[in-house]
């Protein structure tokens, strides 16, 4: 009896989550795309983006420092939201490696998680967290990561 009762709640409440998700196609994601590799390059980047789920281009800066065992990012993006509303993003990064090439694998693992928030008619606030599985190779003078 216990266990069905577990069963209707969780379903219960599950059902009650789905239901009340607001839409969220006012404000852009401010960790998406992730951009964090176990090789990924330190300083600043500017990328044109695309932000999903806005409906236009817009500017994403990223900028990373290496500081003792981890690297800190920093990013912001600035460009059309959903509805063709002014959409803004911002976050923190942290990321650190697990794992350096394994047994002469050129495989590495690195964690990372965040903080940040997307605000255009509405406000989104994101804490995600994951791990990275990276490959760095070199061929004829070239560097893949």
């Amino acid at each position: 009896m216990r266990v069905r009762c577990g069963l209707r709640l969780s379903v219960a409440v599950m059902a009650v989550m789905l239901a009340s998700a607001a839409p969220s196609a006012a404000q852009v994601a401010w960790e998406a795309p992730v951009m964090v590799a176990p090789a990924a390059p330190e300083g600043l980047a500017l990328f044109l983006a695309d932000a999903a789920p806005g409906s236009g281009l817009g500017v994403l800066a990223s900028y990373r420092e290496r500081r003792d065992a981890f690297t800190v990012g920093y990013r912001a993006f600035v460009g059309e939201g959903g509805g063709g509303d002014l959409a803004v993003a911002g976050g923190v990064t942290l990321s650190g490696p697990l794992s350096h090439s394994i047994d002469e694998a050129d495989l590495e693992v690195a964690w990372w998680g965040g903080v940040g928030a997307g605000a255009g008619t509405d406000l989104l606030v994101s804490i995600p967290v994951g791990l990275v599985v990276g490959w760095t190779g070199e061929g004829d003078g070239v560097l893949f990561a």
